[in-house]
């Protein structure tokens, strides 16, 4: 996501990891975890807020949500461009702007989940995720939509012209519905002078019957795949062209 263009639209990915509460936990895991990771760069410490955002899957559905969660802390890099998030049964990596690859977060997920591995001896994968959020900015208000997204609002003939604000959203199954690619595209402004739309893309699975810590970066691996295929898909030529060729 990102990787071939000089200044892509992503703001924010992150892989979350939830875990079965089959081992216990107490309040100095966290401080562990962060003796563990200090050395590659993370020494800033933070409490989390109370309320947080989740991808909670039930049946075949992920759904991505606002909703109470367990003190968590934060570890952030020098730059507070990248950041772990550590709790009960959780773990979350984050990079916001500028995205640095997919190689390096990849490593970053790696090295993360390791070390919670390591601290909290967990075993059991409950749910695992790969989230993307991208932001577009337009001059105006009403721009075209035609022009810009293949994944798009389709306004019957003889509404307004002027549409408002919208939400457009479509979960698609992979392997039998084993896992899920949930794509939606959403006003975040809307003019007079700017109009702001969001592309979210977010991968998940609830299938992690008998798999394996060393299996997951595999899992991640098609999970990019997947997401990047999405968003590729989802943009016209003409909005990519905006974005610019990364030299080199």
């Amino acid at each position: 996501m990102g990787e071939q263009y000089a200044n892509p639209p992503l703001i924010e990915a992150f892989c979350q990891f939830n875990f079965e509460q089959d081992t216990d936990w107490d309040a100095t895991m966290p401080g562990l975890v962060f003796n563990q990771l200090k050395d590659e760069g993370f020494t800033k410490k933070k409490q989390a807020n109370k309320i947080g955002f989740e991808i909670q899957v039930v049946g075949n559905q992920s759904n991505p949500q606002l909703i109470p969660v367990a003190d968590r802390v934060q570890f952030y890099n020098e730059e507070e461009t990248a950041l772990f998030q550590v709790g009960p049964y959780f773990l979350a990596i984050n990079v916001l702007k500028p995205y640095p690859s997919w190689i390096t977060f990849k490593d970053l997920i790696s090295k993360g989940l390791q070390a919670y591995l390591n601290v909290t001896e967990a075993k059991t994968f409950k749910t695992v995720s790969l989230r993307y959020i991208n932001d577009f900015e337009f001059e105006g208000i009403n721009i075209s939509l035609e022009k810009n997204f293949d994944f798009r609002p389709h306004f019957p003939q003889g509404f307004p012209e002027n549409y408002g604000p919208f939400l457009l959203g479509s979960q698609f199954n992979y392997d039998e519905g084993q896992n899920q690619l949930q794509i939606q595209l959403t006003t975040v402004e809307n003019g007079p002078d700017k109009t702001k739309l969001r592309l979210d893309l977010v991968y998940a699975t609830q299938n992690l019957e008998g798999l394996k810590s060393e299996e997951i970066l595999n899992w991640l691996e098609l999970a990019h795949d997947r997401i990047e295929f999405g968003f590729e898909h989802s943009l016209k030529e003409d909005l990519k062209r905006t974005f610019g060729i990364k030299e080199g």
